[in-house]
This record gives structure tokens, C-alpha cells and sequence, in this order.
């Protein structure tokens, strides 16, 4: 370990996509960066708070890290990739309020890093007045505009939060898997969804999808 944070252990992993780095988030927050095979941090960023980091997404250039936590806020760093290094400005360029409870999952939308998804749990207050309405688990971010007006979509899609998001370039679509075990798929273009199915027992954690 190299140091107090490092010693926590690792509550969330991202490797880059072009460069041997990756990034760890820790239960206190912190986050450092590291390269593949050197046995101390190389780097470390300023967190968004003192819950643990619960994901980590690089867009797929690199140039972007997006970090959510148990507080519910999501905070965009600014990586600057060089032919052989990746340094990181230390504080984010945005934090934007992802869920009001808690923060699961990300997913950068779109081919650029210009779009941004986030999942996770509301709290009770999020919800309306209405016992078959549900709150709002999903949020999407156009990062080109200011903070205060870049949530371009909030979507109603699982009771009691969504757990993982996995996006689709060749269909432009966006995979949610619900707390209560539910995936659904929305139009990336209307942002109404296309189906809800019934699929796990328990909580859906992570999603993949197999290339092509």
C-alpha cells in the first residue's frame, strides 16, 4: 500500500483505455492513480467528499474520468494524455447532484464524452405524492452546458433505483438494471424506453455486453 488511502483498500477500479493506468476510489473517498506494475500511487486526486467512491468510467479517449459516490454526487476530471502518461487535473470540472441518496453507476453516452448517465438510489422526499409513481433513478448530463442546466433527462424507470448502466454505440441506447433485479433499454433519442423486463431475483450490480 502507499499510504493511508492506499491502505483502505480499493471500494472502486477504472483502467484507462489507451494508456497502462488505472484509477482506484476508496471507502474515504479518496483517489489516487496509479500505473500497472509500479507498487505505489503515481498520482491522486481531490475527492468529492468522504463516502466511498462506489464507480469509476473513463470516456472512451480517455480524456475524461467521471466519479460517483455514496452521497450521491458525480465529479468530472480532466485527463490529460500524453504518448506515454496520463496526469489528472486534481479537482473536478463539474460535481453535478447525480441522485439525491446515492450514486451507483455512470455511463458516458454517445460517441464523444460530451453526454453523461447516472444511476442510483433517490430518497424518499424524491418521490411524488403518488403511491404508483416512481422516483426518478436514472439522470442525463450534457456536459457543454453550465452545471446549473445540464441535466437534459430524468428517467423513472425502477422502483426503489437503478444499480448498473451500460451503453450501446451501435444502437444508441441505454441499459439500466434496476435494484429490484428489472433491465430496461431506452432510446438514447426520445429517452423513452423501448422495454422493461423482469430478469434477476435480487439487485442488478454491473452489466456487460459482449462486442459487435
Amino acid at each position: 500500500s502507499g499510504g493511508t488511502s492506499a491502505s483502505l483498500g480499493a471500494q472502486a477500479l477504472a483502467a484507462h483505455p489507451l494508456l497502462p493506468v488505472f484509477v482506484s476510489g476508496s471507502p474515504d473517498g479518496s483517489l489516487l492513480l496509479w500505473s500497472f506494475g509500479a507498487p505505489q500511487p503515481v498520482g491522486s486526486l481531490s475527492g468529492l467528499s468522504s463516502s466511498a467512491v462506489t464507480r469509476l468510467r473513463f470516456d472512451p479517449t480517455g480524456s475524461l474520468l467521471a466519479v460517483a459516490d455514496a452521497s450521491g454526487g458525480c465529479g468530472i476530471y480532466e485527463m490529460a494524455v500524453g504518448s506515454s502518461a496520463v496526469t489528472a487535473r486534481r479537482r473536478p470540472l463539474d460535481v453535478l447532484d447525480a441522485l439525491d441518496k446515492k450514486a451507483l453507476d455512470l455511463a458516458f453516452v454517445g460517441r464523444g464524452a460530451t453526454m453523461l448517465a447516472t444511476a442510483g438510489v433517490p430518497s424518499s422526499s424524491s418521490s411524488s405524492s403518488s403511491s404508483k409513481a416512481r422516483p426518478v433513478s436514472i439522470r442525463v448530463w450534457d456536459l457543454l452546458r453550465p452545471a446549473s442546466r445540464s441535466c437534459v433527462a430524468a428517467l423513472s424507470l425502477h422502483d426503489g433505483g437503478c444499480g448498473a448502466l451500460l451503453y450501446s454505440s451501435s444502437r444508441a441506447q441505454l441499459i439500466s438494471g434496476g435494484i429490484k433485479g428489472d433491465i430496461s433499454v431506452t432510446n438514447c433519442k426520445s429517452w423513452e424506453p423501448v422495454v422493461t423486463l423482469p430478469a434477476h431475483k435480487g439487485a442488478v450490480k454491473s452489466l456487460i455486453m459482449r462486442p459487435g
